[in-house]
């Protein structure tokens, strides 16, 4: 029996004696250890471990939440906080029930790392060092920002339902941002890395593409005028834009009426070349576990196939709303970091969501376009998730044309509408790589515009 069980257990039962109609305790056990890079150097590393709360307390359809770090006495005070606010609060007249199930416990291959969890601070350091050499052997190269953050943690989720679940599992986030300058020109180079362990990830090689990113800006000349062209993204700065994916198939977003695609089911959302899912059980997934934080089984389901919009995805509120079952979709988890996870409730989100990859390389999609752009960086990959507009600053670009790189461009925006240029995908990459708790390949959209100075 995990640790965390007892907790939870009595936590429920005490929220129960007190007069809740249902309740759902969620507690987490989290331990954070992260090196963090200054000026080349190892400056600050921290090692923290929490162990959290949280109580849904429901009385009819008037329902509280209360979190907290458990300590002596917390818990009590935690649960009469719940029910306190349950008694406050204004009936949800959209409020059900809890998700009813049973007994999940076990672990997910790939979720959790115990060489990742067990790791000193000193690894750590001496990983991050190794970024910071492999980058600085190129001539002009410093790196002024870095981060490894290592995170395992154990969770135990259990509702008046029946619902008993727990997971183990171990999280890797690395950041490295390299800068290159001659004179008065300077050109920067940044790798953002997700795992869930910390022996998928080389650190020299992070180091090295760094090094040549920050070189290879540093030649960048101001893209000028505005043209039509095909650009094709790279994963980590896909998964930004993607957001309108997530925003317009949630079950929150359609019960509100936000959603885009309210009443698309059936309908071509998208190019015929764009298939994705969701995979609450992706090897190496950061949210993969046998449930979602509700303690809901999680599964594969289809999204989007072949550009037809197939499925909505749900946690159980909004499942109760349409009346369906939940699909696995309810989370509390970040793809960060999991500390504080246990003070928010859990809201409709992807575990993995896995875009289908092509059948063709980087360099192959890059000859068949004619006029276009591969974009590697930007400044910030936003979307108004709600029209799907952007006007995206780009920091690290390179012109294509007559299926050539030509020309590193920057002081550009990337503008376009991305409900859009979903429909306008003309192709995707045969590799795939984790952003995120996405799963992504690069994927060429065209008819979008480049604008850069007049």
């Amino acid at each position: 029996m995990s640790s965390l069980e007892p907790l939870a257990s009595n936590a429920l039962k005490k929220s129960e004696r007190l007069g809740a109609s249902q309740t759902e305790a969620f507690i987490i056990s989290t331990h954070g250890s992260s090196v963090y890079v200054e000026n080349s150097k190892p400056r600050v590393a921290d090692d923290k471990t929490e162990v959290g709360l949280g109580i849904k307390a429901c009385l009819g359809k008037r329902v509280g939440f209360a979190s907290g770090t458990v300590k002596k006495g917390s818990v009590d005070e935690i649960v009469k906080e719940a029910l306190s606010i349950a008694r406050t609060t204004e009936e949800d007249p959209y409020f059900k029930s809890l998700p009813s199930g049973g007994k999940l416990s076990g672990r997910i291959e790939g979720a959790y790392s115990a060489e990742t969890a067990h790791i000193s601070l000193e690894k750590i350091a001496e990983k991050a060092m190794d970024t910071v050499k492999a980058a600085e052997e190129a001539k002009n190269v410093k790196v002024p920002l870095g981060l490894i953050r290592l995170t395992d943690y154990s969770l135990y989720v259990t509702n008046s339902l029946g619902v008993s679940f727990s997971h183990d599992g171990t999280m890797v986030f690395s950041y490295f941002k390299s800068r290159a300058a001659v004179g008065d020109r300077a050109g920067e180079g940044i790798e953002k890395e997700w795992s869930t362990t910390i022996t998928t990830l080389d650190f020299e090689k992070i180091g090295e593409s760094i090094a040549q990113k920050a070189l290879a800006t540093l030649k960048a000349e101001p893209f000028k005028g505005e043209e039509k062209v095909t650009a094709l993204i790279v994963p980590t700065e896909l998964e930004g834009l993607l957001s309108v994916v997530g925003f317009a198939s949630s079950s929150e977003e359609l019960n509100k009426k936000k959603s885009p695609w309210v009443n698309k089911l059936g309908h071509m959302v998208a190019s015929e070349k764009l298939t994705l899912w969701d995979d609450g059980r992706y090897l190496g997934g950061i949210r993969s576990a046998l449930a979602d934080d509700e303690g809901v089984k999680t599964s594969k389901k289809t999204i989007i196939d072949r550009g037809k919009l197939q499925s909505f995805i749900y946690d159980s509120y909004n499942a109760n709303i349409t009346g369906v079952k939940p699909t696995g979709n309810g989370f509390r988890r970040g793809t960060r970091s999991i500390m504080g996870a246990f003070a928010v409730p859990t809201a409709c989100a992807y575990a993995n969501m896995v875009v289908k990859p092509g059948n063709k390389s980087l360099n192959s999609i890059i000859s068949e376009i004619e006029r276009g752009v591969l974009i590697e960086a930007f400044a910030s990959p936003e979307v108004n998730t709600i029209s799907g507009g952007f006007g995206c600053e780009v920091r690290d670009a390179t012109l294509i044309e007559d299926g050539q790189l030509t020309r590193h461009v920057k002081h550009a925006l990337l503008t376009g509408n991305m409900y859009e240029a979903l429909k306008n995908v003309s192709d995707l990459g045969d590799q795939t790589k984790i952003v995120e708790n996405t799963v992504l390949p690069p994927i060429a959209f065209s008819d979008v515009t480049l604008v850069g100075q007049k």
